[in-house]
């Protein structure tokens, strides 16, 4: 008789049949992203557990709990489940298996966006863990911090808790997944620090790393490495990169978003950039990680429509400059205002005529240039020969 996959049925002889029949099922309800049949599972699997070995029993509800967790659309049913199955374990004084289920609380917090409840869980958790000195489990809660003060907007914290998780990290072996993560968070941490050479390399590795696992993650990763990127003005770069067959499993609106943004930054035009903008709102203003980077990108844009539009002449109307670019006047005025203001236009603003007027700066001579040149050395050769002939003397 062929088995229903949509009803939970666990069958074997043996522990290890057992332990398999509902390991296969729990892949199962995953690739069917069923979170109800995940949780009848748990349920149906603890009738199993008083002839089990703790190992096997913590493995198959970590297992499942990890799945649940990650799942997409978290609930607060799935919060719930979860909380239970951590008073089932401090019932039953499963000490480690306890640390994994509120390790895998904070990260369903974290996606329900309940920050200040995962920050207090860590918090918790990090003074019970430190006694057992785990450093495994340091790192993923120092990794898990990060996250929590990245999204509190809390900068330092989340520097501290990067530096604490690397410590660990360099004193035992962690899994790839982990490394991954914490290169990725470091990166993230790089980025809001301004600093995208590093955070670029940071992403690269993490990239690297997840695609080597097919994680999903990779995707993300991906994308970091492209708006990085970006923010060093290396469009050309970016869409080579995203030209290359090795990415064609990564096809969709993630893809297609930060190739139409880089596309808009090589050809210096706002229009596209803002269409890109309004097109893939989900992958770009709405991703918490890249909106803050799309506003410098904007304005550096516009810096450069303007200056482009502006420079041919040596007079225009401020009113004609934003009719060419398709922007308010008042915000073309005060862009270059700001422009001029730091140093990035050479021109002036009539507020009577309502016009630009392009300084032209003097250019140095060539001839002039080339004299100062020889008239330098000549000097430090007269100066090498005067301190010579005090020698003599």
């Amino acid at each position: 008789m062929e088995k229903d996959l949509n009803e939970v049925h666990i069958e074997g002889e043996t522990e290890m049949d057992i332990e398999t029949s509902i390991l296969q099922q729990a892949r199962q309800f995953e690739a069917q992203q069923d979170s109800n049949l995940l949780i009848e599972l748990l349920e149906e699997s603890k009738k199993y557990f008083d002839s089990m070995a703790n190992t096997r029993i913590a493995k198959i509800v970590r297992t499942i709990i990890d799945i649940l967790v990650q799942l997409p659309n978290p609930t607060k049913q799935r919060e719930e489940v979860v909380q239970k199955w951590i008073d089932w374990s401090t019932k039953e004084n499963k000490t480690f298996l306890r640390f994994k289920l509120e390790l895998a609380g904070a990260s369903l917090n974290y996606e329900l966006g309940d920050y200040t409840k995962m920050k207090g869980v860590l918090a918790k958790l990090l003074k019970e863990v430190k006694r057992l000195d785990d450093k495994r489990l340091l790192v993923e809660i120092h990794i898990l911090e990060c996250q929590c003060f990245l999204r509190l907007m809390d900068l330092h914290h989340a520097r501290a808790s990067l530096t604490s998780a690397r410590m660990e990290a360099n004193s035992v072996y962690i899994p790839q997944q982990a490394q991954a993560r914490l290169d990725l968070w470091s990166g993230l941490v790089c980025m809001l620090e301004r600093d995208f050479s590093t955070a670029y390399s940071y992403f690269y590795e993490s990239w690297e790393t997840f695609a080597a696992l097919n994680s999903p993650k990779s995707l993300f990763s991906l994308k970091m490495v492209c708006i990085a990127r970006l923010m060093q003005s290396q469009s050309e770069e970016v869409l080579a990169l995203l030209s290359g067959k090795l990415l064609l499993k990564y096809a969709g609106q993630t893809i297609h978003a930060i190739r139409d943004l880089a596309k808009s930054l090589q050809n210096q035009s706002l229009h596209d950039f803002q269409t890109a903008l309004s097109t893939y709102p989900e992958e770009l203003t709405l991703d918490p990680f890249v909106e803050p980077h799309l506003e410098e990108l904007r304005s550096n844009l516009f810096e450069k429509h303007l200056s482009r539009i502006i420079l041919p002449y040596s007079v225009v109307e401020i009113s004609h400059v934003a009719f060419l670019i398709g922007i308010d006047e008042e915000i073309v005025e005060r862009k270059l205002a700001q422009m001029i203001l730091d140093g990035k236009l050479s021109a002036r603003l009539d507020q009577e005529t309502r016009c630009v007027t392009i300084i032209d700066s003097e250019q140095e001579h060539a001839v002039f240039s080339s004299s100062m040149n020889i008239y330098g050395s000549v000097r430090k050769v007269l100066d090498s020969l005067t301190s010579k002939a005090r020698l003599v003397k």
